[in-house]
């Protein structure tokens, strides 16, 4: 999805809290989904590896996701994408 530029109408605004929204209860199904599956040794106290291991996957993700986001703003589209100078 390209972010379109120009002014927030009301439709707008509530698609992008539809994101929001459905990205919260997305990462939230994740995190519980998750729970426990990286630490497999409870009796050792590895809890801490389940938050260790979801934090770096999320913000892996986050990383993915603005660079991805800076280069759709900056003009650069992908490559399957046709092409206005073609």
């Amino acid at each position: 999805m390209v972010s379109e530029s120009g002014p927030l109408t009301p439709s707008r605004i509530v698609v992008k809290a539809l994101w929001i929204i459905t990205g919260i209860i997305g990462g939230t199904l994740i995190f519980f989904f998750c729970q426990d599956g990286f630490a497999g040794y409870p009796q050792y106290g590895t809890d801490i590896i389940t938050y260790i291991g979801l934090t770096i996957v999320m913000a892996v993700a986050a990383w993915a996701w603005i660079i991805d986001h800076r280069r759709l703003d900056a003009g650069e589209f992908d490559a399957d994408q046709p092409n206005a100078d073609d």
